[in-house]
């Protein structure tokens, strides 16, 4: 085997979802044949040599705690893996059961860590909004509150709040980063991203006002180094030029990616992809075995295209923060700007269609 995961970028456990988001449709997809905890333990303990390097896992949905199973397949995925980071994302709309399920997954792992992230989309009247369910940013907050006060007796348990960043909700990011701090919680952005495969979208048209958009990262920008400090914060501002960098144009991206070589995705029927938005599905771990999927020609040629970029466009978290991190040099640059640069912070004051 030439190339072992280092991340399973995300390993959707199911699309059930309660939420209605106008950004994406993945809540209208029918509910499938899902893996059970036998064939998701016994997956994993399979690869378990495999998997050796893996070191983080975001156990994605639809809802991911929509499934009653949700700590028991954590615990079998830490049974296997040890050391491993887990990351979830949430909606909040269920605050109690939210509660329940961290504290019995907390109770449960063994070696690794694990980390919630709320989704937060702005301001209550727009959060409820873009969630598409009235009363949601309510939930969400008290969701909020629940992990919060598990996180100061928890060493082992991160916290983070989770934006779509869309033309309605600019403004009110750095608002929302800003409370988020309060609550002890991270704070990280996204942009709009389209895939016919997962977020199952397609919100072409969709235009920020990008001196808006220019304010609003240098915003966060801003407060993520008072928040971090310089080196601290070095992933972060070159994560948030990228964001400007992906909004402003459409040319492919100038970061590097790895995904079907480091990292993959795995959908709630055992479907594998090299990622959330690349619609070249590489095979099904109910039919062969995932060395032969991960060994085959076609993920061969698929980490081809990856490396050329011959891919669609995006930006998100989960494959970004890993390129990033690699680029050490790039890194080093970001700690000049900031340091030399307090104004702008790396990011580019002028639309690109200015730009020559």
């Amino acid at each position: 085997m030439s190339v072992l995961p280092r991340q399973i970028a995300n390993f959707a456990v199911t699309y059930r979802c309660d939420g209605r988001c106008t950004t994406c449709n993945i809540w209208k997809s029918p509910p499938g044949d899902e893996l059970t905890l036998d064939e998701i333990r016994g997956f994993f303990q399979e690869n378990r040599i495999l998997f050796r390097e893996v070191e983080s896992i975001q156990l994605t949905g639809g809802e991911p705690f929509l499934r009653d199973d949700l700590p028991e397949i954590i615990e079998a995925i830490d049974d296997c893996i040890n050391g491993c980071t887990f990351w979830v994302p949430t909606n909040g709309l269920s605050p109690e059961l939210i509660r329940m399920y961290t504290e019995m997954a907390l109770a449960k792992l063994r070696t690794g860590r694990l980390g919630l992230s709320v989704s937060i989309d702005g301001l209550e009247e727009t959060h409820d909004r873009q969630r598409g369910i009235e009363g949601s940013y309510g939930l969400a907050q008290e969701t909020l509150r629940k992990l919060s006060d598990i996180k100061k007796t928890k060493p082992r348990m991160m916290l983070s709040v989770g934006m779509t960043l869309t033309p309605m909700n600019l403004k009110e990011a750095p608002i929302v980063q800003r409370d988020a701090y309060k609550r002890g919680a991270d704070f990280s952005l996204r942009p709009l991203n389209v895939s016919d495969i997962y977020y199952k979208n397609d919100p072409f048209g969709t235009k920020y006002d990008t001196e808006t958009l220019y304010r609003t990262l240098r915003a966060v920008a801003r407060n993520t180094l008072d928040r971090h400090g310089v080196l601290g914060s070095l992933t972060k501002l070159k994560y948030l030029a990228g964001v400007q960098e992906y909004v402003e144009t459409e040319a492919r991206r100038t970061t590097p990616c790895h995904a079907c070589a480091e990292s993959f995705f795995l959908d709630p029927i055992g479907d594998v992809y090299p990622c959330i938005v690349m619609n070249s599905r590489l095979g099904n771990i109910r039919e062969e075995p995932f060395q032969e999927i991960w060994g085959s020609q076609k993920a061969e040629e698929t980490r081809r295209r990856v490396s050329e970029l011959d891919c669609p466009r995006c930006w998100v978290e989960c494959e970004a923060y890993r390129e990033i991190g690699r680029t050490l040099p790039e890194k080093m640059g970001m700690l000049l700007t900031a340091v030399l640069d307090k104004r702008n912070l790396g990011l580019n004051p002028y639309p690109s269609r200015l730009m020559t």
